[in-house]
């Protein structure tokens, strides 16, 4: 049984593609009957997913057992005993559970975010993962150190991919650990049918790279 970990799916960002991407390679999987959860904070909106990812998204998400809402980072504590926790959103999400090693636990992590948004007592953030805002700042601080531990324990703990030497450098700077460089997949299928079906038949060999 695998879990994937994610802290909203409705965000329909870059990350959200890459856990619906996950869900249906774990499907695809010959010969094996693998059982999906996932532990997100916010319910998935099926047809906001369907109306950005396509069919591929809903498949994805039709492809999920159970999903597990928690309310917050706070405390969790899953029922289950999975064979393995994948979390897709290791820039922001500090999920850590008793018992996580690299042999049970993946994360993937574009950039170290949640960290450094922590360390600066980032508001915004822990509205975020915590679901509230805080009058009590002594409350306040003692929950940011717990999600702070919680990252740290998560990334240490577990076996980090990434998709970038960039993205190796800066989480080794950061927590002084090897992360897998994992480059991420390139849908060559759609741009070759738009050339395949463009009106013109002259063309050139190019190379296009977008950065941000």
């Amino acid at each position: 049984m695998v879990n994937i970990v994610h802290i909203n799916l409705n965000a329909r960002g870059g990350s959200e593609r890459l856990a619906l991407a996950t869900i249906r390679a774990l499907k695809e999987v010959n010969d094996m009957d693998i059982g999906i959860d996932l532990t997100t904070l916010q319910k998935p909106d099926v047809h906001k997913i369907e109306g950005t990812y396509g069919k591929t998204g809903l498949m994805a998400i039709r492809n999920i057992n159970r999903v597990n809402i928690i309310p917050s980072i706070e405390n969790v504590h899953l029922k289950k005993n999975y064979d393995l926790i994948i979390n897709t959103h290791g820039d922001m999400f500090p999920f850590s559970q008793k018992g996580f090693s690299k042999d049970n636990s993946i994360t993937y992590c574009h950039f170290p975010l949640a960290k450094y948004l922590i360390d600066v007592e980032n508001e915004e953030y822990s509205r975020l993962i915590y679901g509230q805002r805080f009058s009590d700042k002594v409350e306040y601080k003692k929950l940011l150190h717990s999600a702070r531990n919680a990252y740290i324990d998560m990334i240490r703990n577990s076996t980090i991919l990434t998709n970038s030497e960039y993205s190796h450098k800066a989480i080794h700077k950061t927590f002084t650990i090897d992360s897998i460089v994992l480059s991420p997949p390139v849908d060559v299928d759609l741009f070759r049918k738009a050339v395949l079906f463009s009106s013109t038949n002259k063309r050139d060999d190019t190379i296009l790279v977008i950065s941000r």
